[in-house]
């Protein structure tokens, strides 16, 4: 069986390198990009079966990523992990296509838990 492969689309290096090092430790095979426009290229030439994707990132929003996707019919799994905690934020993040919602800064457990 082949492990899970997850897209992280994190801007800031030491929380990207956080979460990877959290999901290598489960067996997530990982690929991490740090803009938008980096994270739609990819997912239009790779299939991932999860992203994890930052809201506020350079060149191309995670919220612009999301709504590209969607509109693509793209159905990937998107978990939102970003520091936007407003409650009109998180509704947007969901209605725009996001399967999950996870504020900064998270608990290890928590995101393993909305990971799996």
């Amino acid at each position: 069986m082949n492990p899970t492969q997850v897209l992280i689309v994190e801007d800031e290096l030491e929380i990207s390198r956080l979460i990877e090092t959290i999901l290598l430790r489960k067996g997530y095979s990982i690929i991490t990009v740090n803009d938008g426009i980096s994270a739609l290229n990819l997912l239009k030439n790779k299939k991932f079966d999860l992203v994890l994707l930052d809201w506020m990132l350079p060149q191309l929003s995670g919220l612009d990523v999301i709504k590209e996707l969607r509109k693509n019919n793209d159905q990937t799994p998107v978990i939102f992990i970003t520091a936007k905690t407003q409650p009109e934020d998180i509704v947007l993040g969901l209605e725009s296509g996001a399967d999950d919602y996870l504020t900064k800064p998270f608990e290890t457990a928590i995101l393993l838990a909305r990971v799996e």
